[in-house]
């Protein structure tokens, strides 16, 4: 996490917490902002995060997407699962030094949250648009 005063405090444990999370640690994902409902995040790209075309692999894209979602999901209503998600690839990152994403909770009810998510290259072009369903637990 690069700016705990992006951090809303009340988010700051569970942001940590999921960051260490081995997965989303061995991807270096971190969150530049955090306040209810809304999650800023990235991931530097490295090699380990190249297909065969050498653009970022759709699954290391879709799963930024899925974690600052899941973020922005729990904190309005607490740990959640995801249920569903959908992504569309607008282009392919092809040196793209980092992938930078804003999700935004657009539904919060009593049992799931609905999630847009808007990824894009460092130089501002968009790379995917996704929606991601969750549920309390």
């Amino acid at each position: 996490m690069s700016n705990l005063d992006n951090i809303d405090e009340n988010l700051i444990e569970i942001i940590e917490d999921k960051l260490n999370s081995g997965f989303i640690k061995a991807n270096g994902m971190e969150i530049l902002e955090a306040k209810k409902g809304y999650v800023k995040g990235r991931i530097v790209i490295n090699e380990l995060h190249l297909n065969s075309w050498n653009a970022v692999h759709g699954g290391c894209i879709f799963s930024l997407a899925d974690t600052i979602a899941g973020i922005a999901a729990i904190s309005c209503m607490g740990n959640v699962v995801t249920l569903s998600g959908n992504i569309n690839y607008i282009r392919p990152a092809i040196n793209t030094a980092e992938i930078i994403g804003e999700a935004e909770v657009i539904h919060s009810g009593s049992s799931t949250a609905v999630v847009d998510v808007l990824l894009k290259s460092h130089e501002g072009k968009i790379l995917s648009k996704s929606t991601l369903t969750f549920h309390k637990v």
